[in-house]
């Protein structure tokens, strides 16, 4: 087989460099199955990730397979006397003439079309004469016909370059396997890309468009999925092993349709078979997708079945149908701890004490903000939640640069912890500590920023504030409240103190009134209509009809003291004054506490609570959450528990205190 075109004889005829039959009696190797499986399955993949590139990847995969030196796919096409040969795919040494074209009768890719069957050449250029001088050389071409709608249209083949390299009957079959393949693909892939160059011609290419959609849709199921059948006409399923097991089911298992209902979970087996009758009418859809429960038929395991498929018509008539499983158990089971965490999230936030926030980097925009917010800013969160302008100005002026450093630190990557003042509409000043932290997306790159910000500002009722518009007698009462242990603030007048008002810490107010420029009741009458809450004990002298008191304590005073008066009943007032703002706060403290623990319970937790403070006994509360007595009486002891009450009406007092009422 060494010979040369120009010693060898002329030749009479193509069968005189035919030599397929040298196959059945060459050397052949052992069919290695695993491989071609796996050459199937890349080109399966190669189908579903990039239809235009499977012929190429055939080609490749043939240099592989069958050890030749190139190969390629030529396909006919119209033109010249019976048609040209295009060369549609070509590897190795024929790469450079990829999509170059040919006569059908000057290739020997006519012969074999015309023959419909797997044939060898040996220097097939001394009867093809358009193949001399092609480089490199063509020795040996094994050729497997193409088929296109059952007809060949074109040919699979392999080349040997050099004279000692030879095919053998394995050679031959691996070829045929993949032209068989490939040209399936081939067919799925025109289909479509003709349905949709020419819609103009809709109605005459439905048909075929159907079918194209259907075989594309299978090859790209086949890929990670569990591709089934199911003949409406008998009911027959095919099924594979991994299908069966998402049924609890052995891989030998027979199936049917009474088996595969018998699978489903009952709750969610109307919606199945609703979804297969829309498919199965001529005039609905014929698109089968949904979402269902499946209970192990042997195994009895609960799983989640994503199945996608579409039904085939003839004359009006469900004839097949081809589809598609998956097992989303696990994507169920993150969507639903998804879920629960979402929830306990919004949970925590609504009854915590800190106020969550989250700010958009890039547009600087605050797009979530916790019910505690409220009562610390003194503002509704809608209002708040925007741009800079609408959250940016309640920062204290002296600390708004600090506070873009901040955020600068976090753009790093930093999580950092600030203190900073803020300033409230109604004049109050409260000091935050706000920690900060970065938020990635799923590119890992900083996209938000998270908060925790608590208020921290000092309630302990150990501020007192002087106004007094006499020197001397406003530095005696400085002097003798600091001696008692209190931080003093001394004004000289009311106006003065007015002004300051709305940004001091919560305290005791001392006021002198028998100066003019104290203002007389002012204060206590300003202080009670901007809703500051600073107790205000006056001083003052009292007329014998005891109007000046009433008018005082009408004013909003909390005590009156008569001049001259006695030291120790003066810090016996600003201690009781005192103890109240510690009172207050405290309350505050614990109803945080509580609004804390209940966001912890869990949601059958919560449900007993509601019960419990609905005044219901346990077997009441377990008919309607679904539960038994006694699993509702471990749950009240952990409700109990939790929140740190002996009796029924603690309870019921500690869950007002954070804001938790029974519903009516």
């Amino acid at each position: 087989m060494a010979s040369t075109a120009g010693s060898d004889p002329p030749v009479r005829g193509v069968d005189d460099v035919l030599i397929t039959a040298e196959l059945a009696s060459r050397p052949s190797r052992t069919p290695n199955y695993e491989t071609e499986s796996r050459a199937l399955g890349l080109l399966a993949q190669e189908m579903a990730a990039n239809p235009g590139g499977v012929l190429q990847k055939c080609a490749e995969l043939v240099m592989e397979l069958c050890r030749a030196d190139s190969a390629g796919i030529s396909i006919l096409e119209p033109g010249g006397t019976s048609g040209m040969l295009r060369w549609h795919a070509a590897a190795c040494g024929f790469a450079v003439n990829l999509h170059g074209t040919m006569p059908r009768e000057a290739s020997p890719c006519g012969t074999v079309m015309e023959r419909n069957c797997v044939l060898l050449f040996n220097e097939a250029e001394r009867f093809f004469p358009a193949l001399r001088g092609v480089e490199p050389r063509i020795y040996e071409n094994l050729l497997a016909p193409w088929h296109v709608k059952g007809e060949a249209l074109g040919t699979l083949w392999a080349i040997r370059h050099t004279p000692e390299g030879r095919f053998d009957a394995e050679d031959a079959r691996v070829l045929q396997s993949l032209a068989r393949f490939a040209a399936a693909a081939f067919q799925m892939t025109s289909a479509l890309d003709e349905a949709k160059a020419d819609r103009t011609e809709l109605e005459q290419r439905t048909k075929a468009l159907h079918a194209s959609e259907t075989r594309l849709q299978a090859a790209i199921d086949l890929v990670g999925l569990s591709p089934y059948t199911w003949d409406p006409a008998t009911g027959a399923l095919g099924w594979d092993a991994r299908l069966k097991a998402m049924w609890g089911l052995p891989p030998d298992a027979h199936v049917d349709e009474e088996l595969f209902l018998s699978g489903i979970h009952p709750e969610d087996r109307p919606r199945v078979e609703a979804a297969i009758a829309q498919c199965s009418d001529p005039a609905g859809p014929s698109i089968y997708a949904i979402e269902y429960r499946v209970i192990g038929l042997e195994d009895g395991v609960e799983r989640w079945v994503s199945t996608h498929g579409r039904t085939t018509f003839e004359d009006g008539q469900p004839v097949g149908f081809t589809g598609a499983a998956l097992d989303i158990t696990e994507r169920k089971r993150a969507e639903a701890a998804l879920r629960e965490s979402e929830a306990r999230f919004r949970q925590f936030a609504e009854n915590s004490s800190t106020v969550l926030w989250i700010l958009n980097l890039a547009t600087m925009n605050l797009e979530y903000l916790s019910p505690a917010f409220e009562p610390v800013w003194g503002e509704t969160i809608e209002s708040t939640l925007g741009g800079p302008s609408r959250w940016g100005r309640f920062v204290h002026p002296e600390d708004r640069e600090r506070a873009r450093g901040a955020l600068d630190l976090v753009r790093l990557g930093e999580a950092i912890t600030e203190e900073f003042r803020i300033v409230r509409s109604d004049g109050a000043v409260r000091w935050i500590r706000n920690t900060i932290f970065p938020i990635r997306d799923e590119r890992d790159q900083i996209r938000c920023a998270g908060g925790v910000a608590q208020d921290i500002t000092r309630h302990e009722g150990r501020f007192v504030y002087v106004v007094d518009a006499d020197e001397p007698s406003r530095q005696d009462l400085t002097r003798g409240l600091r001696n008692a242990g209190y931080d003093v603030r001394a004004f000289p007048s009311g106006k003065a103190f007015l002004e300051a008002a709305p940004a001091l810490v919560l305290g005791c107010v001392v006021l002198d009134i028998r100066q003019p420029d104290a203002g007389g009741l002012t204060i206590p009458r300003e202080l009670k209509t901007r809703r500051i809450g600073l107790p205000v004990i006056v001083l003052g002298e009292i007329q014998s009809d005891v109007k000046s008191a009433v008018q005082v304590m009408k004013a909003g005073a909390v005590d009156f003291l008569p001049i001259p008066y006695n030291p120790d009943e003066l810090l016996t007032a600003v201690a009781s004054a005192a103890a109240d703002i510690s009172q207050a706060d405290k309350q505050d403290q614990e109803a945080n506490r509580a609004r804390g623990r209940i966001a912890e319970m869990s949601v059958r937790e919560r449900e007993v609570l509601a019960g419990l403070l609905a005044g219901q006994t346990n077997k009441q509360i377990g008919r309607g959450i679904g539960l038994s007595p006694r699993t509702v009486e471990t749950h009240r002891a952990h409700v109990m528990q939790r929140l740190g009450a002996r009796t029924i009406p603690e309870l019921v007092r500690i869950a007002a205190l954070a804001g938790v009422h029974a519903r009516g």
